[in-house]
């Protein structure tokens, strides 16, 4: 409700607040920290609104992906049936689904069957893979996740092999939409992580709670999400209209961004600038860690839920 409110019934207070916010690094932070927060929208619901804005248009014009629509890859999966081989684009798709899956212990043959590597085994279904586990002595079984991640992989085989090609490019296209979707909760998930991050390196400071150091973070979050919208706007025209001139604004864009978290972060913590740096360097560091974790933790989970 709170979401059309603020689309139909702008009052100005979104207006203002993003003026300062992109005037004033950390000031909007500072200033609620403070008490001072009837001049200014309030910081969840422009999250809110800001990240629903953002994502709607990130997944109808941004998100990356290898077909630009499901007719184009309806069309190409008939041209492969007809001339019985797969097309160009297919071959890419099902390039890249074995670049991705070149670790993975398991083969699939022409006869439709999953090889264990190391076993020398072959199964077409979970049940005979089962019952070939229960034959083996309990040392020599799988472990729960080896196991789990078998099962895994025949469902995936079945329900992406195509006698005519194209399964590659479908399976890697529904493990993206999967994950893509998947990213407001990641980023739900490393707010207070983050947060986490900043109440230990600003520990002495005892002035700050950790729910300051999670507003100052939902700031930063909106700034993010406006700086990228236009970022991938830039970056999309460049790609249309082969405008080189544009990399270099991109490029001073990304760099603008990085002094923006900086001089966020020391206008809200009120601290020299050496101090700052070295405090900001840390909390990349730390942040893109644990994105990264984030990261495969999703990204695994997209395997198992598509």
């Amino acid at each position: 409700m709170h979401f059309f409110n603020d689309i139909t019934h702008f009052d100005g207070k979104f207006f203002s607040s993003l003026v300062m916010l992109f005037k004033k690094p950390g000031f909007l932070a500072k200033e609620y920290m403070k008490g001072r927060r009837a001049s200014y929208l309030n910081p969840i619901r422009m999250y809110v609104f800001t990240s629903a804005i953002f994502f709607f248009l990130f997944f109808a014009f941004f998100k990356p992906g290898i077909h630009p629509g499901k007719e184009r890859k309806k069309e190409a999966k008939e041209v492969a049936r007809n001339a019985d081989t797969m097309d160009a684009e297919d071959s890419i798709g099902l390039a890249k689904s074995k670049e991705l899956t070149k670790n993975i212990p398991i083969i699939i043959d022409s006869a439709n069957k999953i090889s264990i590597s190391g076993d020398g085994q072959e199964f077409t279904d979970r049940e005979e893979y089962d019952r070939y586990q229960k034959s083996l002595p309990k040392e020599k079984r799988d472990g729960i996740l080896k196991r789990l991640y078998v099962h895994r992989m025949i469902a995936l085989h079945k329900k992406y092999d195509r006698p005519e090609g194209g399964g590659g490019n479908e399976l890697i296209d529904d493990l993206l939409e999967k994950f893509f979707h998947s990213l407001p909760y990641m980023l739900f998930v490393s707010l207070p992580l983050y947060a986490l991050f900043l109440k230990l390196l600003y520990a002495r400071n005892k002035q700050f709670y950790f729910a300051d150091h999670g507003i100052f973070l939902i700031y930063l979050y909106i700034f993010t999400f406006i700086f990228l919208l236009v970022f991938f706007t830039l970056s999309r025209i460049s790609g249309f209209a082969h405008f080189s001139w544009l990399s270099y604004i991109l490029i001073l864009m990304f760099l603008g961004g990085v002094y923006y978290a900086y001089r966020s972060m020391r206008n809200f913590y009120d601290q020299g600038r050496r101090k700052t740096i070295v405090k900001f360097l840390i909390f990349n560091i730390l942040t893109s860690v644990s994105l990264l974790f984030l990261f495969t933790i999703f990204f695994a989970f997209s395997v198992y839920v598509i």
